[in-house]
């Protein structure tokens, strides 16, 4: 029988991340997936129930696992009585057990998250403050510490870096209700500050940017939200689960026992990314000093990540760690120096025709150089060729791709030119059904100075909500099993034996079209395929980034004059 008091057990049957609830000594995990159908673990029989859903309440989850001599107890904060369930039972069912957990955890209203954004827009209603989003934050992480501190005032600085915004005279209302909970289960301020910020301050900050203050039909205040859905957006906020898997697999390539780690993130936003490092760093009991550098041009964003940042770093590394977050205008425009150990980041998405001006055109090609020769470079490319030349020898850099960047034409230069710098460890096709409200079409990528000769592993996703969580989690199962691949009719992880398939392309394909292809090479070679090109002159009309229109001088010069003026109009449309 499986050992379920040995966390390794789970990890290696399900493919999930134990991160420490609170305490790295503790043997209390919570068990991510991938935002659904994680839950709440601890490997000894211990505990009341009230405590169980207080913890799996507060890290945004619905169930808590307890491990018993002969049984698992399974306690739903939803359901009045914990179910017992014996180990014999999950042995011989152990996919039956894990789809009835994911069963038993379905999102609701009350869950941690609603429901403190539900009571911090009737609080910003209450204040009318539309204008400042930093006051406006202000009032949720004082309501958020109200949790642990009936005297706002007197809270020890260590737990305050932020401007503290004027209070309503009935904030007491507001507060009372956050600490009254739900269904009579208490708010744990760490937990939610440790596993629950990310979505949280996401919402946060929709709140924000989207306010609009209304009285309801009875003059009392409304917490009405007008929402804003811009399918051109540039600005995508990381899931949880997507920052989860490139930290993991970048420290995986981070020696552990270095003295000291510089940590840099070019677009921090609310620091999805480095709190994910720092959580993992900790699971990992890492003892050196670590530094970390953030700049976003977000005020709201820069202000979530530098109180998140600093509870972190006061409640779970004394206060050692050296974090800098800068609110620039843009962080192209910067030095990012050439020492860093790893770079994590989620680029802006920002295409040319979305850039504000021409000076930030001209930054963008001022940093690209020679590297992208034609077209009109998304800003998120300039992001990655920086971010890889701000590696030191051994730097590791983990981020999120618009897929462009991964194969059209325009950017055959820069890959190469990665690619002669980096051992590509980690490239993953993930599909547009990433980022909320968005239709781009997003790729990971996780690469090592110095370059090497060794072929990355592949994911590849079809194209379906969904689809992307279990592929994560299977590549996880898959290292922690030391196996080679995973060829799932949704998608496959493996290492290819050649790498780009096809040329000036990093296009990232199923196994199967690998071996197609590879196929299709062997009869070229031995001379029973000929290439088309071979045969005839191909005119692929147009393509994105490449050159449509090339005129001689001779054929320009046999135009019109008044027509030359139309094309000299044109070009200056696009520069």
């Amino acid at each position: 029988m499986r050992n379920f008091e040995n966390i390794a057990s789970w990890i290696q049957t399900y493919g999930l991340l134990p991160l420490h609830l609170k305490n790295v000594n503790e043997d209390r995990f919570l068990m991510l997936n991938g935002g659904y159908g994680d839950f709440c673990l601890q490997t000894f029989d211990d505990g009341d129930i009230d405590l169980f859903k207080e913890y799996s309440w507060s890290s945004n989850t619905k169930n808590y696992l307890s491990v018993q001599t002969d049984n698992i107890q399974i306690v739903n904060w939803l359901d009045s009585k914990p179910e017992i369930i014996t180990k014999i039972a999950v042995e011989q069912n152990l996919s039956k057990f894990y789809k009835y957990l994911l069963s038993k955890s379905y999102k609701t209203q009350n869950d941690v998250v609603p429901f403190i954004i539900d009571i911090f827009k009737q609080l910003r209603n209450e204040t009318s403050e539309k204008q400042n989003p930093a006051l406006a934050l202000s009032l949720l992480f004082q309501l958020l510490l109200s949790i642990e501190f009936d005297n706002l005032n007197n809270i020890s600085d260590k737990f305050i870096d932020f401007e503290k915004a004027k209070l309503p005279s009935n904030f007491e209302h507001y507060r009372d209700r956050l600490s009254s909970g739900v269904k009579s289960i208490k708010p744990n301020l760490d937990l939610i500050l440790r596993h629950a910020a990310g979505n949280l301050f996401q919402e946060a900050h929709k709140e924000v940017l989207y306010f609009d203050l209304q009285r309801d039909l009875f003059g009392g205040m409304s917490s009405k939200q007008i929402t804003k859905i811009d399918s051109y957006s540039s600005i995508h906020y990381t899931p949880p689960y997507i920052a989860r898997t490139i930290v993991e697999n970048s420290l995986r390539e981070i020696n552990i026992s270095n003295k000291s780690l510089k940590i840099l993130d070019p677009s921090c936003g609310s620091s999805e990314f480095l709190i994910e490092a720092l959580k993992q760093l900790k699971s990992l009991k890492y003892s050196g000093k670590i530094s970390i550098i953030g700049y976003d041009s977000s005020v709201s964003a820069i202000e979530t990540s530098r109180f998140l940042l600093h509870y972190e770093n006061q409640t779970q590394w004394n206060g050692e760690i050296d974090f800098k977050i800068i609110h620039v205008e843009d962080s192209l425009s910067l030095n990012w120096g050439n020492d860093n150990d790893l770079v994590l980041m989620n680029p802006p998405f920002v295409s040319w025709e979305q850039l504000k001006n021409k000076a930030s055109r001209d930054l963008l090609r001022t940093v690209l150089g020679h590297s992208v020769t034609f077209g009109k470079p998304n800003q998120a490319s300039a992001f990655f060729y920086k971010a890889v030349e701000s590696l030191n020898s051994n730097g590791v850099l983990g981020c999120v791709l618009p897929s462009s960047v991964l194969t059209f034409e325009s950017y055959f230069k820069l890959r190469n030119e990665v690619k002669e710098k980096l051992d590509l460890k980690l490239l993953g096709k993930l599909g547009n059904f990433v980022f909320e409200d968005a239709l781009t079409d997003v790729s990971i990528f996780v690469g090592k100075r110095p370059q090497s000769r060794t072929y990355p592993k592949i994911i590849w996703t079809k194209n379906e909500k969904g689809v992307v969580p279990e592929a994560l989690r299977e590549l996880r199962r898959l290292h922690l099993n030391n196996e080679i691949a995973k060829l799932d009719i949704s998608y496959n992880i493996y290492t290819p034996q050649i790498f780009p398939f096809f040329k000036n392309s990093w296009k990232l394909i199923s196994h199967s079209e690998e071996l197609f292809i590879r196929e299709l090479e062997i009869f070229v070679a031995e001379k029973k395929l000929i290439r088309l090109s071979e045969i005839f002159t191909v005119k692929q009309g147009i393509r994105t980034g490449d050159r449509v229109f090339i005129l001689s001088q001779n054929e320009y010069d046999k135009i019109p004059e008044n027509e030359k003026n139309i094309i000299k109009e044109l070009l200056a449309m696009i520069q």
